[in-house]
């Protein structure tokens, strides 16, 4: 098992410095280890085939990776939410590239569903998959749908950090970034937000 975390990790390496043929072969390699090790169904083989499919989407192997993260979404027991989540939000990124963009916030929704079910409606795991969802959403252009989640975000940030806090600040600036995408009357809202980031 260790092996096939060091292919992996050596794979995401090669991955961020542009070298994916390398990065291709040891997600590969990963996969055939966590496969022998624990068969088809095991988490660790389904976790390596996410990283496989991760690694094509970045080569740019939109379609390859795609139909991965079908089949992986197709193989993953109901009760593997993780990996469900991980899944589909890949699969939404893959589809974004190809201009499927209808399909991609089906699976971007399909995302945010399981994860308030694993995680419950206050948890930082849920959050991080609906800033996901509204990068999605600024992309496609449904701005002020995404504006909505980030301020429902910042709204369970400050509910359960310190008054005060970088966590806060943060989640004002994000928010502040996507509110100033919207017209003029947003822009003191996205000033004040960016100022309160800031003295944070």
């Amino acid at each position: 098992e260790l092996c096939a975390h060091a292919w992996n990790n050596l794979g995401v390496t090669c991955s961020l410095f542009g070298r994916f043929d390398e990065a291709l072969e040891c997600a590969r390699r990963s996969l055939e280890i966590q496969r022998a090790l624990g068969g088809d169904l095991a988490n660790g083989t389904l976790q390596a085939r996410i990283q496989l499919n991760t690694t094509l989407s970045r080569a740019g192997q939109w379609r390859e990776a795609e139909a991965g993260f079908r089949s992986i979404l197709d193989d993953a027991p109901d009760d593997a939410l993780g990996i469900r989540i991980a899944a589909l939000e890949s699969l939404c990124w893959a589809l974004v590239q190809q201009s499927r963009f209808d399909e991609a916030l089906d699976a971007s929704q399909r995302a945010v569903d399981l994860a308030r079910e694993k995680f419950g409606p206050e948890a930082t795991s849920l959050r991080v998959v609906l800033s996901a969802r509204a990068v999605v959403l600024t992309r496609v252009g449904r701005t002020e749908e995404a504006v909505e989640l980030m301020r429902e975000i910042y709204r369970q940030v400050a509910r359960h950090s310190e008054p005060g806090s970088a966590k806060i600040g943060q989640a004002a600036a994000d928010l502040a970034f996507v509110v100033h995408d919207l017209p003029a009357p947003a822009c003191e809202e996205a000033l004040g937000l960016y100022v309160e980031a800031q003295e944070i």
